[in-house]
């Protein structure tokens, strides 16, 4: 597990605002990130960095996967909802 970078923030805020629908996550709001690089799961899956977001009051969990250098939310849940982005799971 690896600290975020500044980078890592400013692309995650984007990728979440760009899910969500607006601009008002900034990296500050990012206080609850892990980073786990080179994931292999037990079964076939993606494999590689993952990052697990904790945002909101603690309602908003989501999990962003590195594709190209670039983080791109894959799935959230969401005060009981969940959504995924179909193409990537």
């Amino acid at each position: 597990m690896s600290n975020p970078t500044e980078k890592d923030y400013k692309q995650i805020a984007e990728a979440l605002n760009n899910h969500y629908g607006g601009f008002e996550i900034t990296e500050n709001h990012l206080c609850n990130v892990a980073i786990l690089e080179s994931y292999a799961p037990d079964s076939p899956s993606w494999t590689g960095d993952i990052a697990l977001v904790v945002h909101g009051q603690s309602c908003f969990k989501d999990i962003l996967y590195r594709i190209e250098d670039k983080w791109t939310w894959v799935e959230s849940m969401n005060e009981g909802e969940y959504d995924c982005n179909k193409e990537l799971i």
